[in-house]
């Protein structure tokens, strides 16, 4: 294998390769798009709200445990954005279709997965829970369904893999505004439909992802894609497919146990009662769209460094680096301004006078007090993710997966529980055991890259 000859670089963008520029080009509407993703549920939430307090803390204790089964596919759906970024980087054009339909394909087979989950968890992962009715009514709707949203990472990945993200965006405002529209009509009632409440929100969502799906799908297929990047190419392809699972799975296991804790966490401290509860739901809901952002950056820096090793440009990925901390450090300073400044606005979205009256004031104060907080764990979190973003380029899941799953629960997960549950600490300061865990996992992943033990290897073959 020539692993050092060299490929003239593929540009993704006019600006200067790994610069701050272009991760700002490749990463905005990643960003955005993702964000909007995180705004589906923080609508779902707020319509929610409006309706009853109890509909919204059902939502939001059924969407953990489906993100927690979600997130692990889509995850692993998405690593074909990896194999798509090093043959567009290394002009392996003709093999990309064949990427991203073994992930389709993986996206298929688990469809039974997520409808017996649906039809039969929901007793045992809601027992003894105080919105178990809301919460069942949801999740069951959400959970039958939950395979389009790793379908559509999949095909996504044709897209963010070559730079291409602006139209990933344009589907998922797409998908928002008719989140947004159902949301209103069936939680609501309109005319002869019924008001639904929770069940109207999870079908106003699906309703929503679906359309996206079908959008991305059908470009996927046009006839400009399939001369150049083979897009109808669906056969299996049984080496490219264990070679996907074999570096996706590691990283979707690593997401699903992080989330796994944090589900666990939230429906022990919705055992607690409303107030914990509803406080770790809003600033969850906070931390939730800064997560994304950074997530975002973490997918701008794996596009680009995967097309930096295509083409074996391998210093680019020390530049890469430089930019993404650089640009990190720039948005925690205007992040500032919302956490510092003015988080009553966003707290009182979710805390409607007419809704919650005896509790409201300790609420919002609690809330106030895990801002600081909040914000350090936000910044601490855009530099894990910078960190992998570079390892899943290079395919070093593995040790993402280990060092990340196992800290969740030694450095965030246990001792938060035993503080807040047992010792009576408030819930807010839950967050600084959080910026805790970031800032350890931070540094082992920074420190595994530095040993530069990818240096000269390639997930895919070499260009004949």
């Amino acid at each position: 294998m020539k692993a050092e000859t060299k490929t003239a670089p593929t540009p993704l963008t006019r600006f200067a390769s790994a610069g701050i520029m272009e991760l700002l080009w490749v990463s905005i509407p990643i960003i955005l798009s993702l964000v909007s993703g995180a705004i589906m549920l923080i609508v779902d939430r707020w319509f929610l709200a409006h309706y009853a307090t109890d509909a919204m803390n059902g939502a939001v204790t059924a969407n953990m445990p489906v993100w927690t089964i979600q997130i692990s596919a889509i995850t692993l759906a998405s690593i074909s954005q990896i194999f798509v970024g090093q043959y567009n980087g290394s002009k392996q054009y003709e093999k990309i279709g064949s990427a991203v339909w073994q992930m389709i394909w993986f996206c298929l087979s688990i469809v039974p997965i997520f409808l017996i989950l649906g039809f039969f968890a929901s007793d045992y992962i809601f027992y003894g829970s105080a919105v178990k009715e809301q919460a069942t009514i949801y999740f069951r709707w959400m959970m039958c369904f939950g395979f389009i949203a790793p379908l559509t990472a999949a095909i996504s990945s044709f897209y963010v893999g070559r730079g291409k993200t602006a139209f990933v965006l344009f589907c998922t405002l797409l998908g928002n505004l008719i989140n947004v529209i159902f949301n209103t009509i069936l939680i609501f009632g309109w005319g002869s439909i019924p008001a639904m409440g929770v069940k109207g929100a999870a079908i106003a969502t699906v309703i929503g992802q679906t359309v996206q799906l079908v959008v991305m799908f059908y470009y996927f297929l046009h006839k400009n894609h399939q001369e150049k990047y083979a897009t109808r190419d669906y056969r299996f392809n049984k080496s490219l497919f264990k070679k996907s699972l074999a570096i996706g799975s590691p990283a979707a296991l690593d997401r699903m146990i992080n989330v796994l804790g944090w589900t666990v966490f939230i429906l022990l401290i919705g055992k607690l009662g409303t107030v914990p509860l509803s406080v770790i739901a809003i600033t969850q809901s906070m931390m939730l769209f800064f997560t994304f952002i950074n997530q975002g950056v973490g997918r701008g820096v794996s596009s680009i460094a995967a097309n930096c090793i295509g083409s074996r440009q391998w210093n680019n990925l020390w530049k890469l680096i430089i930019s993404a901390l650089t640009l990190n450090t720039l948005a925690f300073l205007v992040y500032g301004i919302f956490f510092m400044a003015y988080p009553e606005g966003f707290s009182g979205l979710f805390l409607p006078e007419h809704v919650v009256t005896e509790s409201r004031q300790e609420i919002m104060d609690l809330i106030l007090m895990s801002c600081t907080w909040l914000w350090v764990a936000v910044l601490v979190d855009s530099y894990r993710w910078v960190f992998i973003g570079l390892l899943t380029a290079v395919g070093d899941t593995k040790f993402v997966m280990w060092v990340g799953s196992i800290s969740v629960w030694i450095f965030a997960i246990f001792p938060t529980y035993v503080f807040v549950a047992h010792m009576g600490v408030p819930v807010s300061y839950s967050w600084a055991f959080s910026g805790g865990y970031y800032c350890i996992v931070c540094c082992l992943y920074a420190w595994r890259f530095s040993r530069e033990e990818w240096r000269g290897k390639l997930m895919i073959e070499d260009p004949a």
